[in-house]
């Protein structure tokens, strides 16, 4: 198991490398055509995480949070002295 998890690992870490390399064959022609930096960061960064969250459905990684009522409203004033309630 480790083995295969390792050898996924390796092969994510090289698709990566590959997409950041090809980022160039799209930046450029989409800057000839007017686009901006901030356009083209927002549309990496949509398109990365409809990716993953495609990635995460397809594992059945998918869950709900567990409930915690008040818990961070409850606890602040030991968490952050001073930010508290008085």
């Amino acid at each position: 198991m480790m083995r295969a998890m390792r050898s996924s690992g390796t092969l994510l870490c090289l698709a990566s490398a590959a997409a950041f390399g090809g980022l160039a064959g799209f930046g450029k022609p989409a800057y000839a055509e007017g686009a901006t930096v901030g356009t083209l960061l927002s549309v990496r960064f949509a398109l990365a995480a409809v990716l993953l969250w495609a990635l995460v459905a397809a594992r059945g990684m998918v869950r709900a949070l567990p409930r915690r009522d008040g818990v961070h409203v409850k606890n602040r004033s030991r968490m952050a002295p001073g930010h508290g309630p008085a």
